[in-house]
């Protein structure tokens, strides 16, 4: 016969399965969300091998390229390491997306007014082979204007909004520049194009497109400029 034996004190209800601190029989899937992260980090490795499977894709993560589609940084262009994209309101209407950027190689990335020199293809003058080449878009003046300061990131020169560092009262036109005389103290201007703002400022280079407020005017006495 079976025996069965009690430990001292205790009550026959106790050997209840519900009172059973052992792991619950009635198991279930939990966590389910973690399961496509889990999956995205399991598939994302292969995803970068194929996309970037030979140099140049590799070499794109840390460097862009011109309008010709050449990697600034490389052969020729080994002195112009980053990508400074200078019509990007342009960019913007032909793909809002702005996968086609159209992109010149600086040696450095330019500051803001700064002028940026574009160049011609030097195996054809025109648009190379590569895949999304474009051809120079203003031949005649290759001259571009940097309207905003840029950092460098990753290759590339990236444009943002500094703050206001003149009156907002007046309104100047940065491209073309200001055509300042040397000898403005004593000569009066006689084309729009020489009425420049203030040396302190940096708005000497661009030239009044409105009435002068009196910060201006302070500013042009306190130069000794001939109003």
């Amino acid at each position: 016969a079976r025996q069965v034996t009690m430990c001292c004190g205790a009550r026959e209800d106790d050997d209840d399965d519900s009172a059973n601190p052992g792991p619950d029989i009635n198991r279930k899937c939990t966590d389910l969300f973690c399961l496509p992260v889990l999956v995205i980090f399991i598939v994302w490795p292969f995803s970068v091998l194929v996309c970037f499977k030979d140099v140049d894709g590799a070499y794109a993560l840390s460097h862009g390229h011109d309008h010709y589609g050449r990697f600034c940084g490389l052969n020729h262009l080994k002195e112009k390491e980053y990508v400074f994209y200078p019509d990007l309101q342009n960019d913007f209407k032909q793909d809002p997306s702005l996968l086609n950027r159209y992109g010149v190689c600086v040696e450095k990335c330019p500051e803001q007014f700064e002028t940026v020199e574009d160049y011609q293809d030097v195996k054809s003058g025109s648009a190379s082979n590569i895949k999304g080449g474009q051809p120079m878009r203003h031949p005649e003046d290759p001259t571009w204007l940097s309207d905003l300061p840029t950092f460098p990131l990753a290759g590339r020169c990236i444009p943002y909004d500094p703050p206001p560092t003149f009156s907002a009262g007046a309104e100047f036109c940065a491209d073309p520049p200001c055509l300042m005389k040397e000898d403005r103290k004593t000569t009066l201007p006689t084309n729009p194009r020489e009425v420049c703002g203030l040396q302190k400022d940096g708005t000497s280079r661009f030239w009044l497109i409105s009435k002068a407020d009196d910060i201006l005017l302070d500013g042009w006495r306190r130069e000794h400029v001939t109003e």
